[in-house]
């Protein structure tokens, strides 16, 4: 039996880190599309391909220039969608080849953009919370950045919803809950 891929999503801030987490201290096999995306945006071929699309401005000493980048993309959809698929087959392709071979787990794979790329996911578990929380999470980005950032994100359908508006303890319940099922 090959092994269950289980996508956690929900908007910013509202928890998905935290929920992978606990899914990691269980023993758990989890992935952060988020860091292999770092990984990705630091291959020597996409490097390139960002420059020519957002302008050379976009590392800074070999680093990926985040403020610059999310101030042109998040203010340009075609600009987006455009980086976003530079990046989105790098991360797909990496997390086939990290579950290549495991048989019978349950993986967890964090992820923001549930439609970046298609993928045969087992179940979607989607994390939520109150803006208002959400935001107040996610005060040391920038409030300009995670307004643009909430906002963009779509709310997901899912097999699961954990709600997460603070209580560890019943978000643990939560999960917990939600493991009996996958």
């Amino acid at each position: 039996m090959k092994c269950k891929i289980v996508a956690i999503t929900g908007k910013i801030a509202s928890g998905k880190s935290t929920v992978c987490a606990y899914l990691s201290s269980k023993g758990y096999f989890v992935m952060d599309c988020d860091k292999i995306a770092k990984d990705v945006l630091h291959q020597e071929e996409v490097r390139k391909k960002v420059e020519n699309l957002l302008g050379k401005e976009a590392y800074v000493l070999e680093k990926l220039n985040v403020e610059f980048v999310a101030k042109k993309v998040f203010d340009d959809v075609r600009l987006l969608e455009e980086y976003s698929a530079l990046v989105n087959l790098g991360v797909k392709e990496q997390i086939e080849s990290k579950i290549d071979g495991l048989k019978g787990q349950i993986v967890f794979c964090e992820i923001a953009r549930l439609d970046a790329f298609h993928f045969d996911w087992t179940q979607v578990w989607v994390v939520q919370t109150d803006k208002e929380i959400a935001l107040n999470r996610a005060q040391g980005r920038g409030k300009d950045y995670v307004e643009k950032a909430y906002h963009l994100q779509k709310d997901y359908v899912g097999q699961v919803y954990l709600k997460n508006n603070g209580n560890l303890d019943r978000l643990h319940l939560q999960i917990e809950q939600a493991l009996k099922n996958v």
